[in-house]
């Protein structure tokens, strides 16, 4: 029974490895395209000020050891160097660690840029740094002497842990949803009326009111119904898991066309690439097979190194692992032909290619280069190859630097038992603080806050209010009037243009990115509201650094034009409110 509800194929672990490289990668892109702004002592929250006012004890953060933005920016390379070896599934472990520790520092180093995607993220980088992620599709794996040297599914405490934290997730928000709003079918009415996340689609979506009561009742109804079916005892379990998966990919993907949700919406779809059963990549066998019936071979120069490795590494990443690699010295008609075209050889029904034009015929046995075969045999494409591949061909000596440091190792994976106690304690911990989050007062007593440094510490803290227990009915957008020394009057925040009060065509197109969003999301909430200083100081010392020759910014309010929706068919009702006056000179 422990093993048909938390057992996860390797195949499974393999994409989940690569997708969680490819959205940390995002990320990073992302976060960094505001480096300054969040992470450095000239942003919005200086060191100074998040130490003395705003800082958890228990958080820990290498990116607080410095405010210059040299130091930011190497822990972001050093962080996406990291990110793209766990992707590419070299030394994995290694680099899932290190890839969790730079995450953790990252978010806490700016709390008030993090939204739900964030924290699960961090969740599902904890569980991963004690599962065989490089078993399969990984350099590691393709390096590895002995091709069947680990089972096809793994089994244990942190397959246990992960898939827990997947299903407490959706069985969090849906009992924290327990609230009048989701049962009398006005939950989603709320929550597309939000103009600061809504997109042109979910205007649309808007208008039509007969949707609003049936996306309500569907979404909190399969946030329940969800998750028990991938843990269900009856029925074919791995079909109901493949329903449930294509179920939520669906309404994530729902939800990121018509909410600015950033990576939010690909996290969560992510979260669900464990869930899928070995059904579902042995469907792609037959691909297996076409490669031994069609006797397809590759055969390498086994004086070279650089070959050696990079044919293995193909094959792991692209083809059939059924497909054969051979020494073109085994044979001496190939061994002739190696050498007279100067290539590699692919064999495939007795008739040998060379050449770029060997794996472009290759590519037809492959899951997913086959799809670009058409795009390979375009002539300007297909000579670039050919001319790219006798490049590399004739210069395999220089080239060998590229796999130089890959050595062939016959590692193995193993959890110490005392790493399986510490991930036995982490999911009952984050168990019991689901729990508590349903009714804090009620359940306090069992689990004090006094606990709290635990979670903190590991940052498997969580909480997960998704629209819950209600969507938002306070929006708005935001105007910052201001005046330049000069006397000179326009708005600060829609690009210098004179002060408009009217609301903007598309509110969320006036943030620059997700994390500005949620930045001046939660500026408007009173929890926050002393960091209004900070972000006044911010505008007043990007402004002399962007625009050197303009007169000093001298100074502004920022007002939020607060938009409460009422109840279906009220009016909306506008109100100006000031958040802050900020002077630059004082």
């Amino acid at each position: 029974m422990w093993s048909k509800f938390f057992s996860i194929d390797v195949r499974a672990l393999a994409l989940f490895r690569i997708t969680i490289g490819l959205l940390l990668l995002c990320d990073l892109f992302n976060r960094g395209l505001h480096l300054e702004a969040f992470y450095t002592d000239l942003g919005v929250l200086p060191r100074g000020p998040y130490l003395s006012e705003f800082a958890n004890a228990s958080h820990w953060s290498l990116h607080l050891f410095s405010g210059e933005f040299y130091w930011q920016a190497l822990l972001f390379i050093i962080h996406a160097i990291f990110a793209l070896s766990l992707t590419l599934g070299y030394q994995t472990r290694i680099s899932c660690f290190v890839c969790w520790v730079l995450l953790v520092s990252l978010h806490s180093r700016n709390p008030v840029v993090l939204q739900g995607g964030d924290v699960l993220f961090r969740q599902l980088y904890f569980f991963a740094i004690f599962l065989p992620l490089n078993v399969r599709f990984s350099i590691d794996s393709a390096l590895h002497p002995n091709l069947n040297w680990y089972s096809s599914s793994f089994t244990s405490i942190a397959t246990a842990g992960l898939l827990m934290q997947t299903a407490s997730v959706y069985f969090f928000t849906a009992i924290l949803k327990m609230d009048p709003h989701w049962f009398d079918g006005t939950a989603v009415y709320y929550a597309i009326h939000l103009d600061i996340f809504t997109t042109p689609l979910g205007n649309f979506i808007r208008e039509l009111d007969w949707s609003h009561s049936s996306l309500t009742y569907g979404t909190l109804g399969w946030e329940f119904l969800g998750v028990f079916l991938v843990f269900s005892p009856y029925g074919n379990l791995s079909v109901l898991r493949l329903l449930s998966i294509t179920l939520f990919t669906l309404m994530h993907l729902g939800f990121f066309f018509s909410m600015e949700l950033g990576l939010f919406p690909f996290i969560s779809i992510c979260s669900w690439i464990p869930f899928l059963p070995a059904s579902f990549f042995n469907y792609f066998r037959s691909w297996t097979s076409k490669v031994l019936q069609d006797d397809v071979r590759i055969y390498f120069d086994a004086d070279c190194g650089f070959c050696k490795k990079g044919v293995h590494l193909v094959r792991e990443f692209a083809f059939p692992r059924d497909l054969p690699i051979k020494e073109a010295q085994s044979d001496p008609e190939i061994h002739e032909q190696m050498l007279e075209q100067n290539s590699w050889v692919i064999q495939i029904q007795n008739q040998n290619y060379f050449h770029f034009n060997a794996f472009v015929q290759l590519c037809q046995y492959s899951v997913v280069l086959r799809f670009f075969t058409p795009i390979f045999r375009f002539f300007p494409v297909f000579w670039l190859g050919t001319r790219a591949y006798k490049l590399v061909a004739s210069n395999r000596k220089k080239f060998s630097f590229l796999t130089r440091g890959l050595k062939w190792t016959n590692w193995s994976f193993k959890n110490s038992t005392p790493a399986m106690i510490f991930c036995a304690v982490c999911i009952v911990y984050m168990s019991v603080w689901n729990i508590r989050s349903i009714d804090f007062k009620r359940y306090e007593k069992f689990f004090p806050t006094s606990a709290n440094w635990f979670g903190m510490i590991a940052r498997v803290d969580q909480y997960w209010s998704m629209f819950a227990p209600y969507p938002l009915k306070d929006d708005g957008w935001y105007v910052i009037p201001a005046r330049l020394s000069d006397g000179t009057e326009f708005d600060l925040w829609r690009m210098h243009r004179p002060v408009d009060w009217n609301k903007p065509e598309l509110v969320s197109s006036t943030f620059e990115s997700q994390r500005w969003r949620k930045y001046m999301v939660n500026l408007w909430d009173k929890k926050y509201s002393k960091h209004r200083l900070y972000y006044g100081k911010y505008l007043c010392r990007t402004w002399s650094l962007k625009y050197p020759n303009e007169k000093p910014l001298k100074s502004f309010q920022i007002y939020f034009v607060k938009e409460t929706t009422l109840p279906p068919g009220g009016e909306f009702r506008e109100e100006k409110v000031l958040l802050w006056d900020h002077y630059c000179y004082k």
